[in-house]
């Protein structure tokens, strides 16, 4: 059985051998990283030890990383919801009237090319330093991919699905949510898992701009005063941030689309 986009169930499934796989690569990394920093005397400012960086991470997690993750985990879901919210509406409207979508397309797409971190210096001095001016890079960011993909998902639908379900005097509400949203579900979750990984980027860019709090800020901070350990202590935070956001999605969609 093959899924929408022709590629085998069988092949995206992750199995008990590729997790194990994967956490041996990465302990193979970790392991070289140690020892080549060992074995060539590299010091800990130039490029600490994974050793070193957990320790600081363990140290520091609570007194300092903890709130400032907080912040930045913030941005990313304020960002992500209202920007990926108002895509979703936009797309379904544009699916469902054609005009409108040619006569506002090249408004989005100009709005979407304009570099977002370009613009984060105007939108601190609108905002300030503070969360707003941050989920509002956020929701820009978030707001194209679920707009594309809910345009696409939604206009979809099979025809003959349409007439069926016409001919069994469906409605237009029932065409909607038996048939055109179930459709278009794939479409919208790769829009979300595309759309939470660009949101965790833009709320680390927005913070270098312009910020008091939040990982990004920590990153331009720690790496001014040269704490190499500190900052590879908050990249990996913005990593696992990362990979929990996008396991959440990718958690929701697969209890959601069970076929």
């Amino acid at each position: 059985m093959s899924t929408a986009g022709g590629e085998p169930a069988a092949r995206r499934r992750h199995t008990p051998n590729d997790t194990l796989t994967t956490l041996a690569l990465l302990v193979l990394f970790l392991a070289l990283w140690q020892g080549l920093t060992f074995v060539l005397a590299v010091p800990a400012w130039l490029l600490p030890p994974p050793s070193t960086i957990l320790a600081t991470l363990v140290t520091d997690f609570r007194v300092l990383l903890l709130r400032h993750t907080w912040v930045t985990v913030q941005e990313i879901l304020a960002g992500f919801f209202i920007g990926g919210g108002l895509g979703l509406a936009l797309g379904i409207l544009l699916a469902h009237i054609p005009r409108l979508e040619r006569i506002l397309s090249p408004f989005v797409v100009a709005v979407q090319t304009t570099p977002k971190i370009a613009l984060a210096p105007l939108f601190v001095v609108w905002f300030g330093f503070g969360l707003t001016s941050k989920v509002v890079i956020v929701a820009m960011i978030s707001f194209f991919p679920l707009m594309v993909n809910a345009v696409a998902g939604f206009t979809a639908l099979d025809p003959a699905i349409e007439e069926m379900m016409r001919s069994l005097n469906a409605t237009r509400q029932q065409v909607f949510l038996l048939a055109r949203l179930p459709g278009a579900l794939p479409a919208l979750f790769a829009g979300a898992r595309i759309a939470i990984v660009q949101s965790v980027v833009g709320a680390v860019a927005a913070e270098f701009v312009g910020a008091k709090e939040g990982l990004g800020y920590l990153v331009v901070y720690t790496g001014s005063l040269l704490q190499t350990e500190r900052l590879f202590a908050v990249l990996v935070l913005l990593l696992l941030v990362g990979l929990v956001l996008y396991w959440a999605v990718v958690a929701l969609e697969r209890h959601i689309i069970t076929w």
